[in-house]
């Protein structure tokens, strides 16, 4: 799955391809880090299979991940928020793709693929526009309209 080349996992079976018309693989890109982390184990484990396996050499499960998670919250004391939100692996996701939503460069169609979304309106819950962007936009839109480029005043 892993595409080291492309710096991208390509993941065949995903949530969204037993679904779909016509089944699309889910890319998802790999940052830097991530990558030394997965080429380190690689180095440990070997190229064949998975990297993260638990003591009896078996993959880890989406429970052995929730499990790790709260285990590290509680060493951290990360506590729940005023909500009552814990820190889950959900978070991680929510918070990459509301900065992304936050990104004027990535398009509404790139990020409904970053997400794995088929429907729009699942995406367009993770665009949070602060009020400041919009205004910013607007004004960005209103300068590029002025042929002199500066704005004018009444």
């Amino acid at each position: 799955m892993v595409d080291w080349g492309g710096r991208m996992w390509v993941l065949l079976k995903h949530k969204g391809s037993r679904t779909q018309r016509t089944p699309r693989p889910r890319i998802i890109g790999m940052g830097a880090e991530v990558e030394a982390v997965l080429r380190v184990r690689q180095e440990k484990y070997g190229s064949a299979g998975h990297v993260f396996l638990n003591a009896d050499g078996k993959p880890w499960t989406k429970d052995a991940l929730a499990l790790r998670m709260r285990r590290l919250r509680k060493r951290a004391g990360v506590e729940p928020d005023e909500r009552g939100e814990q820190f889950v692996l959900y978070t991680n996701r929510h918070t990459f793709l509301t900065q992304a939503g936050a990104d004027p460069s990535i398009s509404h169609a790139t990020l409904m693929d970053l997400a794995g979304h088929t429907d729009p309106r699942t995406t367009a819950g993770y665009i949070h526009a602060a009020r400041q962007a919009v205004a910013a936009a607007g004004r960005r839109v209103a300068d590029g309209l002025n042929p002199s480029g500066q704005g004018k005043t009444a």
